[in-house]
């Protein structure tokens, strides 16, 4: 019975799996068991080299613990032969996949056609609702602004208004409403918007003009602009008579001007010589700021112009902070000084030097005033203005009566801005001066102003010289320029 195939022999009773077969294993033959190699494993190796198999023809009977490969569709299996690899593979065409379908849930949305078992297209209807990112509305009209309500959870539609409204908060209980826009359409040229400080205000618009900033208002409550917050000045002034123009002229320059006005303010430089006429009629520039003539004896206030884009001066007898009435376009000013006018047709001969105003000839407030026991009175009123800062004086000389030749004499003249305070004290000795008057000159002394008058008295404490006299006089004023 060589040589005869397993399966070719008859069989007489099922296999039991003790049943004795040769296998050559590596050359050197083995014996093995029907019911071992029907345990073998299905596979033994990766993808890549394949995975061995034994089968059994199903025309003969199993072998014990062994099974038979059968495809169903879609799953395939192809035997391609004895030694050769069994492919398991899907059918062509074929999918595992039997039904496909989609569900809007609590969307708000519904799916037709759903689901598929072969072929075909479903299609998504209904609305959208707000908790998934919808408006929760089918239609909405045109031109119309949609809001949340008070919950969330739904949406309403706000009507446009007439040309102009706008969408307004009532609050965070209820919904916007359209109102009528009390606030700007437009804005125009370099304007900011302001606010006032209640909380509903509706902002404004605020436009500058030339030389102004923005600042608060004074009770602080909205923006303005206006004037900076500086005040005039004038640095390297230089004022005089004017030369061959007769004395009602006076001519100034400067290195430096601040302007200052209601509204606006101008910083100019180096402003050359500039000459004012007080008897040209005004308001004009470089002329009195009213129509009729100056009253003479009296102070003159010469101030500085300007309508922005040129410098001028003008003559006024109103003193700062008023200040003049300006020519018509000019609007701001600031101060030069102030020089007396001694008559209708002359100014005093003066110089002006920054604040200092020098008098070309010293001025005579008191001329031999007597020796007193208290302090006495001397009015500069028509030789200082009312607003000087301060004043010089010089005693140019105390006078001694002498009773004899060759005398000696002491004292001191003290002097007062109050009348009843000393202020300081000049100290005068003669000795050896002749029969007669004798005369020694004091120091300067400067003096605050206060109300235009400063007050002396003379003491004579040692010698044989009797009346002592003095002479004052006053040489020059500063003011707040």
């Amino acid at each position: 019975m060589s040589n005869i195939p397993i399966t070719s022999l008859p069989i007489a009773n099922p296999l039991t799996g003790e049943e004795a077969v040769p296998l050559v294993q590596a050359g050197t033959t083995k014996r093995a068991t029907t019911g071992a190699i029907s345990s073998l494993p299905l596979g033994q190796g990766t993808a890549a080299s394949g995975i061995s198999f034994i089968t059994v023809s199903s025309s003969f009977a199993a072998l014990p613990n062994s099974r038979t490969l059968a495809g169903a569709l879609p799953i395939t299996i192809t035997d391609n032969g004895t030694g050769n690899t069994l492919v398991i593979g899907l059918s062509s065409g074929t999918s595992l996949v039997t039904s496909v379908g989609l569900s809007g849930g609590t969307t708000g949305l519904t799916i037709s056609n759903s689901p598929i078992t072969t072929s075909g297209t479903m299609t998504i209807l209904g609305t959208l609702g707000v908790p998934n990112g919808g408006t929760g509305t089918a239609t909405i009209a045109a031109n119309r602004v949609l809001v949340g309500d008070t919950l969330g959870s739904s949406i309403a539609s706000i009507a446009n208004a007439t040309t102009g409204y706008v969408l307004t908060s009532t609050g965070p209980s209820s919904a916007p409403t359209m109102q009528a826009n009390t606030g700007l359409s437009s804005i125009v040229g370099l304007s900011v918007l302001g606010v006032s400080g209640t909380a509903s205000a509706v902002p404004t618009a605020i436009t500058a003009t030339a030389g102004q900033t923005l600042r608060s208002s004074a009770g602080g409550t909205t923006l303005i602009f206006g004037a900076p917050i500086v005040s005039y000045s004038v640095r390297g002034l230089h004022g005089e008579n004017a030369v061959g123009s007769g004395s009602s002229k006076y001519s100034f320059e400067a290195d430096a001007i601040t302007l200052v006005g209601t509204s606006t303010a101008f910083y100019v430089t180096s402003v050359g010589t500039t000459t004012c006429d007080v008897l040209l009629s005004g308001p004009a520039v470089n002329g009195r700021d009213q129509s009729a003539v100056f009253t003479a004896n009296q102070f003159l206030h010469f101030y500085w112009i300007t309508d922005g884009a040129t410098i001028g001066l003008t003559v006024s007898s109103v003193a700062p902070p008023t200040g003049p009435a300006l020519p018509s376009g000019y609007k701001a000013w600031a101060y030069a000084a102030p020089i007396h006018y001694a008559s209708s047709t002359s100014l005093a001969s003066a110089h002006c030097c920054g604040q200092n105003v020098f008098f070309a000839n010293e001025q005579t407030a008191l001329l031999n005033g007597s020796q007193t026991t208290t302090y006495a009175a001397v009015s500069l009123s028509s030789l200082i203005p009312s607003n000087a800062i301060d004043f010089t004086i010089n005693a140019p000389y105390v006078g001694i009566l002498s009773a004899g030749a060759n005398g000696s004499a002491q004292g001191t003249v003290n002097w007062s801005i109050d009348g009843v305070n000393r202020y300081t004290s000049s100290a005068y000795q003669f000795i050896g001066y002749p029969a007669g008057l004798a005369l020694m000159p004091l120091a300067d002394i400067t003096f605050p102003n206060r109300d235009q008058t400063f007050y002396y008295y003379t003491r004579l404490f040692a010698g044989g010289g009797t009346s002592p006299a003095v002479t004052i006089n006053l040489t020059r004023y500063s003011v707040p320029n």
